[in-house]
């Protein structure tokens, strides 16, 4: 049988870690060899780094602060597939082309993949910061894609 069991997870930022691979690839820099940079570019280094270490305390704290606790309505979720861990992603690039709203719905293997979405109540009648509760109807909107939700 086919199972249809999901997890709700954290959804860490990783924004800062993102422009700071963009920086590091377009100055040729390899890990964390940086060699002679001139001292504006060496500045900007610094602080994307620094920019990164505090998103990922951040997303740790949030980590912890997710723990054990009920999922409301604004937060940051990744849906995991419980049997095969896979996350549940959207593919806008697979999607038909005969039927612009549809959606390729998709099981990802890496977490870099577009798997973060906001939890949102489908109607107005519930606010961000409310509780979602058994059968509440959702919408989740993907994060990377802010057009798109399921």
């Amino acid at each position: 049988s086919r199972e249809l069991v999901f997890e709700v997870c954290t959804a860490p930022d990783t924004r800062a870690q993102f422009l700071l691979d963009d920086f590091k690839r377009r100055h040729g820099i390899v890990g964390d060899d940086f060699g002679a940079l001139p001292r504006q570019e060496e500045l900007e280094l610094t602080r994307r780094t620094h920019q990164r270490d505090m998103e990922r305390k951040a997303n740790e704290a949030q980590a912890s602060n997710f723990v054990g606790r009920h999922v409301a309505y604004g937060d940051l979720i990744k849906v995991r597939h419980s049997k095969t861990k896979g996350l549940l992603g959207i593919d806008i690039g697979r999607a038909p082309k005969l039927e612009p709203s549809a959606k390729k719905i998709v099981l990802h293997t890496r977490d870099s993949d577009p798997v973060r979405f906001r939890i949102t109540p489908r109607f107005k009648s519930l606010a961000e910061g409310n509780t979602v509760c058994y059968g509440d109807s959702i919408a989740l909107v993907s994060v990377d894609y802010p057009t798109e939700s399921l």
